[in-house]
């Protein structure tokens, strides 16, 4: 019963984050609508999917930074140490 539990979780996980292209050491600029506590990119992913203004995030340390502003990739800025994701909607 745990093993199936992992799994479940491991998969949901997954699928939190299958909406965002996730790009690395990059900050995304646009108006931040909110803020949420995580320990991992994949938090941000959770927390964006249940906010009905979020389109991307950037994460640090523990903190995601949600936006109501969707770009691409190329609209973000360098910032070592941080990782964004970003709706491929």
């Amino acid at each position: 019963i745990v093993v199936i539990i992992v799994v479940v979780v491991v998969i949901f996980s997954t699928e939190s984050c299958a909406k965002y292209d996730i790009i690395e050491n990059k900050d995304i600029r646009g108006a931040d609508v909110s803020t949420a506590h995580g320990t991992e990119a994949k938090d941000c992913c959770k927390a964006c999917n249940e906010h009905p203004m979020c389109k991307s995030f950037t994460f640090h340390v523990d903190k995601c930074w949600l936006k109501s502003s969707m770009i691409s990739s190329g609209g973000a800025v360098q910032k070592d140490g941080l990782t964004s994701g970003f709706s491929k909607r």
